[in-house]
């Protein structure tokens, strides 16, 4: 979506391009839980992602609350 490029080309301020796409299907506090990580360590060893200059984002599709599981960022780490 355009808009979304439009943002990561005003936090980054140079051009910008798709690294990688994924769904993380799962519903809130079932099935196997994702631990505290860090993308770009997994993004450079196995996606050759070249330096920690990139843009994550998240789009829900539903309301987040405590029940159904949302995204948990540690504050001050990003």
């Amino acid at each position: 979506d355009r808009r979304v490029a439009n943002v990561a080309r005003q936090i980054l301020g140079s051009e910008v391009y798709i690294h990688q796409s994924r769904i993380n299907l799962k519903s809130g506090f079932e099935g196997k839980e994702f631990f505290w990580h860090s993308d770009f360590e997994t993004w450079h060893a196995e996606d050759g992602l070249p330096r920690m200059r990139t843009v994550s984002c998240s789009i829900s599709l539903t309301d987040n609350y405590v029940f159904n599981g949302p995204l948990m960022v540690i504050p001050g780490s990003h």
